[in-house]
C-alpha cells in the first residue's frame, strides 16, 4: 500500500468512512475520530479486502477482454 500516493489513500479513506457512517463533511469525520467514537479497521484487514476486490476486478476485466477477443476472431472467420 505504500506505493499509493497519500492523497489517494486519504480520499479513499474519507469516502469509505463517510459512506459507512453517513457523515457529510471532513469536520464531522475529524470530530468523530478525535472523540474516539470512530475506530479504524486494522490495516491488514482493509488491505486484504482491497486486494480481493482488486483481484475480482482484474478477473472480470480479463473475462471481458477474452470475450471481446473471441467475438473479433469469430467475425474474422465469417
Amino acid at each position: 500500500m505504500n506505493s499509493f500516493p497519500k492523497k489517494i489513500l486519504t480520499n479513499t479513506t474519507h469516502l469509505i468512512i463517510s459512506k459507512s457512517l453517513k457523515l457529510s463533511s471532513s469536520e464531522q469525520i475529524l470530530q468523530a475520530t478525535s472523540s474516539g467514537s470512530l475506530k479504524f479497521e486494522k490495516k491488514r484487514k482493509f488491505s486484504s479486502t482491497f486486494q480481493e476486490r482488486l483481484e475480482e476486478t482484474k478477473n472480470k476485466l480479463e473475462f471481458v477482454i477474452a470475450k471481446n477477443h473471441e467475438s473479433k476472431n469469430f467475425k474474422k472467420k465469417i
